[in-house]
């Protein structure tokens, strides 16, 4: 063969790739997806390299423009250490869009060319190692590339860590295990977990009945220790959140649930958050119980992919999810280009009756998976059971390549699926945003957008009240939804969404805001206007930082309800003290109305409220399981449906109500359903309290923070009191006063805040992440031994050499 041949298949499976990607691309728009991808993995991944070049910390502790501030370890998810976004910073002008799309797409082309590599070190016939490495270019590895990242970036280095497994039973040499382990961490810390049990169990299997086991065994150890060590910088401050916060686990499950099957095998075949195979894998798989070499592995695998309570224990026991199946990948199709193997060579007789067994999640499938029934599912077991029955009985492998192309055709189809983002378009510019931002200090809000643009921070100058992440400050979540009545727009409470309220934006320092002229909020003065759209300020909003001495006592504050504890937060503050300082000013109004569904309708209020902040409350009370929406004057509350993911369980829909203009009616459009609304209450609040409360504390003139500071300034305080801030508590903080260490308290239900006495004073507020700098040790001892050990092994060859 001419070494020019031997590229031959790498090129044919790196145009396969490219095509597949040219086909399922729609012109001008994003390889990605609008929600999550747009949201997390593009807009969290820019907003590092903002923070990374407005303090130029290489590892952060602090995420100030998100969430109102949140541990930085909160965001690491989506990348905090991942590859593509480290490059980043060295092209502050490339779009972040424009690198991570770049390179997903590398890897996607990569992992499939390793496939190719793993499986040929194997002796396994170079055109079955070529036909595994296609179906892995039409599994859900492409649909994940443009929607769910993290769900498989990891896999080029998971498949060089199974190429390191072997090398080392080969040579001995483990110095490549820990860099490959490391990075499938940094990349996708969730799926690392399921990625090295795997491993593990591979390099078991493939251990056999090797002589110096338990060498083996402790350099393979030694080599996962020092792989995981090096990540410790980001697995320890993160495993200390993720313990220390509130995580909603969507529907509980019964113990049938966990315990039961998946009689679809959602986990294997036709589904784009599983492994995304076709019938051909699953004909294999069951074939492989037939050889002695396979049926281990097959049966494993067979048992996994069918089993809730594996899904259970590797999503981490927080539900039943089929993506975990994706790390499966490599492993399903080693076993599958492995029993191809044994078929092509061995003369033993084959038996073909057991893949009657694979009608049953077929027709799983089409009786209770309505979504799949376009797929041509009969018509790819037909052709792929043909094709396996030809190749079996002519040892040719062109009806392996025959089979391929059913899996192609259903490939494009899921992908097809897919709603591809076109380039975004802003009312206002970035740059005029940005100098909004700039010119008036405080935190700012888009109402416009919904969930779209919450984690959008267009600079260094940009703080939000809101933010869109798997993790976060669970007592916030609760002061946003539960205490200030934010409304539940979307299907789940995880999203802190954008929504006009401005008791809630009162409290939360936002000065300035874009927002529909229709729904800006009462004493927001318009700076520009543009297309119905407008950016506006305030100069009413409480200070970022504050001394009060009007206090209220939090035993006596988680006594109350709705409406009383709205209204004591907008008039005190509460903290550990025996003070009660309140002044009902809440009126309750005469009023009700019901709703007509699926329509539009407009009702009167009781009398026209000028000056007014409105509270509107009322009970859902469904009869059918389907969500429900209702928007009021332009502000929107969702009660999911029973089905949904994460259930938001929001019954009571809440909305405040406020304008420049005087209200005189409800206008209202609500969803079909079998629904009804009960408990009906209005209250009102005049302006005015709200409007000059700031003129009743001592306002923190705040300075340049410096380094680890969250907060640096000066306060003159009239009074002994609390110094209020509005910056979510979280274990971390440190505060000073004149330089004196003092204890940080919760205060206001959620946020940071200590006593202090009258006189003048220098304030400081420090955020260190927890175990960050335990974390930094080890990383930093795990990686010296990886370059020591893999400089030794260098050297020591290179004298042997020699």
């Amino acid at each position: 063969m001419k070494k020019s041949q031997k590229f031959y298949p790498y090129i044919f499976l790196t145009v396969f790739a490219s095509i597949l990607i040219f086909i399922i691309w729609p012109n001008n728009t994003a390889f990605g997806s609008m929600i999550d991808w747009a949201q997390q993995h593009i807009k969290i991944a820019e907003y590092f390299r903002t923070l990374f070049f407005k303090n130029g910390q290489l590892f952060p502790d602090y995420a100030p423009h998100l969430g109102s501030g949140v541990n930085i370890y909160a965001l690491s998810y989506y990348g905090l250490f991942r590859l593509d976004v480290l490059i980043s910073y060295l092209f502050p002008s490339v779009s972040m869009e424009y690198i991570v799309v770049t390179y997903i797409i590398l890897e996607y082309i990569v992992s499939v060319n390793l496939c190719f590599i793993w499986l040929k070190r194997h002796n396994i016939q170079k055109e079955i190692c070529f036909v595994s490495a296609l179906l892995l270019a039409t599994s859900s590895l492409l649909f994940q590339s443009h929607r769910q990242i993290m769900f498989i970036n990891y896999m080029p280095y998971l498949f060089c860590t199974l190429l390191a497994i072997d090398n080392f039973l080969e040579t001995k040499k483990i110095r490549w295990i820990p860099l490959s382990v490391a990075l499938i961490i940094l990349h996708s810390y969730f799926f690392s977990v399921t990625a090295i049990i795997l491993c593990t169990v591979y390099f078991f299997f493939q251990l056999g009945n090797k002589t110096e086991k338990k060498s083996f065994i402790a350099k393979y150890a030694l080599a996962i220790s020092i792989g995981i060590g090096m990540c410790a910088v980001l697995l320890l401050p993160t495993a200390y959140y993720m313990m220390h916060i509130k995580k909603d686990k969507g529907n509980s499950l019964s113990l049938i649930e966990i315990l039961g099957v998946t009689p679809s095998l959602r986990g294997l075949l036709y589904y784009s958050y599983g492994a995304g195979l076709t019938i051909i894998v699953l004909f294999v798989l069951i074939l492989s119980l037939q050889y002695s070499r396979t049926k281990k592995m097959g049966a494993t695998l067979l048992v996994c992919l069918s089993s809730n309570l594996v899904a259970y224990i590797l999503n981490g026991t927080l539900y039943v999810r089929y993506k975990i199946y994706l790390v499966f990948l490599p492993f399903i199709l080693y076993v599958f280009a492995k029993t191809l193997q044994e078929i092509y060579y061995s003369e033993k007789k084959l038996h073909f009756y057991p893949l009657f067994f694979a009608v049953i999640p077929v027709l799983t499938i089409y009786l209770f998976d309505h979504r799949k029934t376009n797929l041509p599912i009969f018509l790819d077991i037909v052709v792929s059971l043909v094709f396996l029955v030809l190749f079996y009985q002519k040892r040719n492998t062109v009806y392996l390549f025959l089979s391929c192309i059913l899996p192609f055709i259903i490939c494009i189809q899921l992908n097809g699926t897919e709603i591809y983002p076109t380039k975004e378009k802003k009312i206002f510019s970035n740059n005029e945003l940005s100098t909004l931002c700039s010119t008036y200090t405080g935190r700012f809000l888009d109402t416009t957008t919904g969930l779209l643009n919450v984690n959008d921070i267009f600079s260094a100058n940009t703080y939000k009240t809101t933010m869109y992440s798997s993790l976060s400050n669970g007592e916030y979540n609760t002061f946003y939804y539960d205490y200030m009545k934010n409304p539940i727009s979307i299907r789940n409470r995880v999203v802190l969404s954008s929504n006009p309220n401005i008791l809630f934006q009162h409290l939360m320092h936002v000065t300035t805001m874009e927002s529909k002229e229709k729904t800006l909020p009462i004493g927001y003065n318009i700076i520009k206007k543009r297309n119905g759209i407008v950016l506006a300020k305030t100069e009413d909003s409480m200070p970022f930082a504050y001394v009060t001495n009007t206090l209220y006592s939090e035993k006596e504050f988680a006594k109350l309800s709705y409406p009383e504890n709205i209204d004591v937060l907008t008039q005190s503050a509460v903290v550990n003290t025996n003070k009660m300082d309140f002044k009902k000013r809440m009126q309750k109004e005469n009023f009700s109305f019901t709703i007509k569904n699926n329509k539009n309708q407009t009702v009167s209020l009781p009398k026209e409220y000028k000056n007014q902040v409105l509270l509107l409350s009322f009970d859902i009370d469904r009869k059918d399981s389907k969500e429900v929406i209702i928007d009021i004057n332009g502000i929107r509350n969702k009660l999911s449906g029973k089905d949904a993911n994460y259930p938001n369980n929001n019954t009571t829909f809440t909305y405040v109500l406020s304008s420049n203009n005087p209200i005189k009616e409800l206008h209202i459009n609500a969803s079909r359903g079998d629904y009804q609304i009960k408990h009906v209450q209005l209250y009102s609040l005049p302006y005015t309290y709200i409007q000059r409360r700031n003129k009743t504390v001592d306002t923190v003139k705040l300075t340049k923070n410096i380094k680890k500071e969250v907060l640096k300034g000066n306060v003159k305080v009239s009074n002994n009191g609390y110094l209020i801030t509005s910056i979510p508590y979280e274990k971390g903080f440190t505060a000073y006063i004149d330089g004196k260490n003092i204890p940080v308290e919760k205060v206001n239900t959620c946020f940071v805040g200590f006593p202090i006495d009258k006189g003048t004073h220098t304030i400081s507020i420090v955020f260190h992440a927890p175990t960050k700098r335990l974390g930094l040790i080890i990383s930093g001892l795990s990686f010296i031994l990886f370059i020591i050990f893999f400089n030794y092994k260098r050297r020591f060859l290179w004298k042997r050499k020699h």
